[in-house]
């Protein structure tokens, strides 16, 4: 029941994102930051006063083969409102790109986006650790299943 609560209400962000337009998100206040390979990022940006944050990687695909093919879904972990969620992306990123290298950090609206030395980026809201992206996306737990960290 929760995780399909959770759908729903990631369902509804995503088409809130997409239809309400300046008014509830700000594209132009969106900040994107890439690992050094661009093949990780994460776009932050505001939604109804609070961060939004969407990660995507192509490296992930491995681990979220449902998010194929390439140039139509890619593996992603959003979070908002304190909750974290990893599915699938189909649409682009906003904000121009910011590559950071290894030990780099970049950071909008209370979020801190960090790069490792392996090319993953992890995202902090506040205090807390809230995503990994990199071999695989998701909330702190999925950092701990990757393969390469």
């Amino acid at each position: 029941m929760r995780s399909a609560l959770t759908a729903l209400s990631t369902a509804t962000l995503a088409a809130g994102l997409m239809v309400a337009g300046a008014g509830a998100a700000n594209a132009q206040d969106a900040r994107q930051f890439t690992n050094a390979a661009g093949d990780v990022r994460c776009e932050v940006l505001t939604f109804e006063g609070g961060p939004y944050v969407n990660c995507v990687s192509e490296r992930a695909r491995a681990s979220k083969p449902e998010c194929n093919p390439p140039n139509e879904l890619i593996p992603s972990v959003r979070v908002y409102r304190g909750e974290t969620h990893a599915g699938c992306w189909n649409q682009g990123l906003v904000g121009a790109p910011q590559k950071l290298g290894p030990g780099q950090f970049g950071q909008a609206h209370g979020v801190t986006v960090v790069a490792d030395p392996l090319g993953n980026l992890h995202v902090f809201v506040g205090a807390g650790y809230a995503a990994f992206a990199g071999n695989t996306v998701g909330g702190p737990q999925a950092m701990s299943s990757a393969s390469s960290f």
